[in-house]
């Protein structure tokens, strides 16, 4: 594994985050230094905390996703997480198996300084300590299907196929994912939200029979239809079919263009909180 710390540069003011592990395989962006024959030092962007009262305990990733420690700002103590890049290709095919709100961060403006690069106007899809490959590396074969596997991720936004104990592919990280931008744009709130808390397993299991049972109309009931026809699109995909990504975001795409939106590469709650503070 390794070691993972965060460091300053005092000529920029800016705090960054280092990672210090023998024979790891990512590929990031950032800065590479102190290269020797067994550990490489990485450097990377700090990343700020959700938009919102969440917060996320790092958890230890491991081969290729490299380790992730809890950190802090240096200069108002904030939460970070460390962060780095990996882009998977076809003979290293992973899945996150853990998608949930607090997984997205968007960076901080020291980052930014450090960079280069747009400090609120990039979203990143972290903590990659359970995600797992979907691809045999030995066979080059999808991985297989089975039943009764023990539960990965969060009950509010795991696939309905992850609650009845099915092994995960791509479809459930992107079910997931479209139950994470609903709960966005509900301002935290889905149908199964605080359903009653008798055990952890009635919880997970009475959340699986509402997702199961509820129409995707109902579910969506509110939204643009593009957010029924994700949903819909997700749940005909097949255990081992690789998704159509450019076909599942072009209607949202096409709904931002439809609705005349002014693509100024910023998110609402930047102007949320640019008014709180002007007020």
């Amino acid at each position: 594994m390794g070691s993972a710390w965060s460091k300053t540069d005092e000529g920029l003011d800016a705090q960054t985050a280092g990672v210090s592990a023998a024979n790891i395989m990512p590929n990031p962006s950032q800065v590479i230094e102190n290269v020797d024959n067994s550990v490489d030092t990485l450097v990377g962007e700090l990343l700020g905390a959700p938009e919102d009262q969440f917060k996320l305990g790092a958890k230890i990733g491991r081969a290729s996703f490299g380790e992730w420690r809890r950190g802090s700002r240096v200069k108002s103590g904030e939460e970070v997480v460390i962060k780095l890049e990996y882009i998977p290709n076809e003979s290293q095919a992973a899945q996150h198996l853990e998608v949930e709100v607090e997984c997205f961060r968007r960076l901080t403006k020291e980052a930014d300084n450090y960079f280069g690069t747009p400090s609120e106007n990039i979203i990143h899809l972290i903590d990659f300590g359970l995600a797992k490959e979907f691809i045999d590396q030995k066979t080059k074969d999808h991985i297989p299907v089975k039943k009764n596997k023990a539960l990965v991720g969060p009950p509010r936004y795991m696939s309905r196929w992850t609650h009845l104990g099915y092994e995960q592919s791509r479809r459930d990280d992107l079910e997931a994912i479209g139950y994470v931008i609903m709960y966005f744009r509900k301002n935290g709130d889905l149908p199964w939200s605080g359903l009653p808390e008798s055990s952890a397993q009635k919880k997970r299991d009475l959340i699986g029979e509402f997702k199961r049972s509820i129409s995707i109309e109902t579910l969506c009931y509110g939204y643009p239809e593009e957010f029924a026809d994700y949903l819909r699109a997700i749940r005909c995909l097949d255990f081992e079919e690789k998704p159509n990504y450019s076909n599942l975001k072009k209607p949202f795409i096409e709904l931002f263009q439809k609705n005349e939106y002014n693509d100024d590469g910023l998110y609402d709650w930047q102007h949320l909180f640019s008014q709180q503070y002007i007020n």
